[in-house]
């Protein structure tokens, strides 16, 4: 069985979510089915990267030291200048380090 061209193409995170959303919301599944497809769904979206929440933890010269970063999926902490993480360790959250560099 030969696949037409349109569903061989790649497809990004963000419309596999919105396809996923579509499905769920026009289809009948049973509760183990509706599960898994939202299982997926949260698996897509920490393949995402996401700029972390950065905050401080403390002071120099009056001035509050942004040395902390937070994943932006599970709120985890992690020092800015010795956890050079892409995917948080705890949660599997892809990390956009830009802000961090």
């Amino acid at each position: 069985m030969r696949k037409s061209k349109d569903n061989c193409r790649k497809m990004s995170p963000e419309e596999a979510i919105e396809r996923i959303d579509i499905i769920l919301k026009n289809s009948k599944f049973t509760q183990a089915d509706r599960f898994a497809l939202n299982i997926a769904k949260s698996c897509i979206k920490r393949l995402t990267p996401e700029e972390p929440r950065v905050s401080s933890d403390g002071y120099f010269d009056g001035e509050p030291v942004y040395d902390i970063w937070a994943c932006p999926n599970c709120g985890k902490t992690y020092e800015i200048d010795y956890d050079e993480y892409d995917h948080c360790p705890d949660c599997g959250q892809a990390i956009d380090r830009s802000i961090l560099e």
